[in-house]
This record gives structure tokens, sequence and C-alpha cells, in this order.
């Protein structure tokens, strides 16, 4: 038995396909899932078809760091316990994922680590996120990296190449899957923004998909990026901008720092939008301006332009495709930046291209197959 162990949206997201694809081969497979902000979960759940096995409740107000980490590994020792899976897999860099498989190295269960080798090179930036994922490293058996850059830093970092691979990164397949059943109206998409993408189709205007909420910037970057869009939005009348408010409650304020009460119509706030909303958003946006890992990707593999707010990225694929631009909090790079995109018709390649360096919707297929030969005694 597979244990699939995730936490928050985007590893919901991207583990999905995974799930599904490990299904189809009979195998035994469970989810355990700590719900991490937990309605954006759910719906991330929901729209994959997917019931968890165990549900955890690891989140309260306030929280730190500390006092998440510990919960998470006492729930996740007594689920491990209670099941005794041959392997566990987890994704990504959360604090689900690097206590799952810290849980999982004490019990010495195989840890499968997917998205495996993202590096930003800066343990500070994003935090904690880059520690977690270079902890993942050590405690985890088998590696696959979403690109040839992230398994070079694997291979660099002395992992064994016998159990480090190149796959692609599943997000890609999650997009075709979500995309898929939004064209044949198997997922219906909220009423409100089919009408503000309408709007701004009717008015021939462009909008831009905000999100920002990461912890590096909370101490006055993003603040600083918000003065920028401000200044950018008051210079181009003819955009728009839609703002799904992460839950982390820092982010309220936000909006109304980029001036959002004076732009009436033109500046939509929501506070969260499920996950096929969103994709429809990326899918008709004209650029993302975000801090978002996720959002890097889904944007660069749906052709749209990234304006990415962060001091450095570990989705350096992305900007030598020529569709992420880093501009750290720095006004003058925003505002450069977001009118160069705005004044062009940017088409550098077509949405799911085989240009497209995250993938080609094929990842979970790969994982699966490597996984029955490398890994045979979980099948």
């Amino acid at each position: 038995m597979i244990l699939i162990v995730m936490g928050t949206r985007p590893e919901i997201i991207k583990l999905a396909p995974l799930c599904l694809e490990l299904k189809k081969t009979g195998i035994s497979v469970k989810i355990c899932v700590t719900f991490q902000h937990r309605e954006l979960a759910v719906q991330a759940l929901s729209v994959f078809g997917l019931v968890p096995d165990f549900s955890l409740s690891v989140m309260s107000p306030g929280q730190s760091l500390v006092g998440l980490t510990s919960k998470l590994l006492i729930q996740l020792d007594e689920v491990y316990k209670q099941v005794c899976p041959k392997a566990i897999i987890v994704h990504g860099d959360t604090a689900t994922a690097v206590c799952a498989g810290m849980a999982a190295f004490y019990k010495k269960i195989p840890v499968v680590h997917i998205e495996a080798g993202l590096r930003s090179g800066n343990i500070d930036t994003p935090f904690p996120e880059e520690a977690n994922r270079q902890a993942l490293r050590i405690f985890s058996k088998f590696h696959f990296a979403p690109t040839d850059k992230a398994l070079q830093n694997l291979l660099a970092e002395t992992v064994a190449p016998e159990n480090a691979f190149m796959v692609g990164n599943t997000v890609v397949d999650s997009l075709k899957y979500v995309l898929e059943k939004i064209n044949k109206s198997e997922i219906h998409i909220s009423r409100r923004i089919e009408q503000f993408v309408q709007a701004c189709e009717d008015g021939n205007k462009k909008f831009l998909l905000l999100t920002l909420h990461r912890r590096e910037g909370l101490d006055g970057g993003i603040q600083q990026a918000c003065g920028a869009l401000k200044e950018f939005l008051n210079n181009n009348t003819d955009v728009c901008v839609f703002y799904p408010r992460h839950p982390n409650p820092a982010t309220e304020k936000f909006a109304q720092l980029c001036g959002a009460k004076k732009m009436g119509k033109r500046f939509v706030v929501s506070d969260h939008v499920g996950y096929a909303d969103m994709v429809y958003l990326i899918s008709k946006a004209h650029c993302l301006v975000t801090d978002s890992g996720g959002l890097q990707e889904e944007g660069v593999s749906l052709g749209k332009p990234v304006v990415c707010v962060r001091e450095v990225t570990e989705r350096q694929e992305g900007i030598d495709a020529g569709l992420i631009s880093l501009t750290g909090f720095n006004t003058e790079k925003i505002l450069s930046v977001l009118q160069k995109i705005c004044n062009a018709r940017i088409n550098v390649f077509s949405a799911f291209s085989t240009c497209n360096p995250f993938g080609d919707g094929f990842a979970s297929g790969r994982i699966v197959r490597i996984l029955q030969q490398r890994f045979p005694e979980c099948f």
C-alpha cells in the first residue's frame, strides 16, 4: 500500500493526477490530507473526484511554524502506525511534505519526493520552503525532478543517479485534465468570474491576475510592489485586475494598497477561488503578477507572461523561456515590465507547446512506470 500525503491546494493539484494514475494499476492507494487552508484543499480534491482516507486537523489561528511542525509530526506518526505503508509520496516543499518525510524516515518507510530538486540558492528565500526541499533530499529514497535543471541540482548534491529521474511537472497534467473538463462543460466556472472576463473582453480591456502572499515580502516588500501596481493602473485605464486573496490574514490590506476602492469594477477582489476557476482565470488573463511558485509554472504552461514579485525564483526555466520576469519589489522594474507586457502582443508559445519547459502533461504516467520498475514491492 502506498500512502500519499498532502496538505495545501498546490500539493493536491500536483499529486491528484498521480493518485488517479496509480489507481489505474489496481494498487492500494490511500490519501492523507493535513488540510493546511482547509476550504481551498477541499475544493481542489473535489475537482479530481478524490476523497481522503485520513483527514488531519493541524491548523489553528496565529500558529507558529514550530507549533504546526509538532502537530504534523505527531499526527502523521499515528497514521503511519495505523496503515503501515510500504512507501509514502510527498510533493514539493511545504510543512506537510517535510514533516511527512521526516516522520517516515524515522520509521524507515521509503519516501518518494515529487517535484524534487528545485533550488533558489538562498536558504532564506523562499522561507521556509527552500530549507524544506533540501531536507527532503536527505529523507527521500526516490527523487522525481520536474526539469533537467532540477535533476542536475540533485546530482550535484550527491543523490544517486539511479534514484533520481526527470519526468516533467505534474502541474501540466492537472492543467490539461481541468481545461478539458471546462471545455466539455463538465466543470462550471463561477458566474462572477465569467462576467468579469466577459466585461473585460467586451470593453477591450486587458486583465492582470494578481496573487501576493509570501512571508519574505510581508515586511514591506509586497507593500512596495502594491504601490508600483497602483501607479501602473492609474497610468493604464484599459487594464483591470482580478485579485483572489490568499487565506493568510496579512494579505487583507494589499488590495487597498493597490488602490482598489478608487478603481471600482476595474479591480475585483475575491476571498478565494476554486482551482477550476483559477485555471480559467489564468487561461484568460493577459499576464500574471505573483509571488507564487505554482502560478509561475501554470502561467508559463498556458503561454502567459508572468511578473514574478520575488528576489529569486527556483523556476529559472520560465525566465529562460522568456515568460517569467523577475522584478523583486523594485518599483521601477515592476512598472517597466508591466508596461512592456501590456504594450506588446506577447505570444512566446501557445499553451501546452512542446517548448513548455515544465513538461508535456504525461509526468504522472512516467512516475508510475518508473516506480513499477524500481520499486516493484509496492505493486
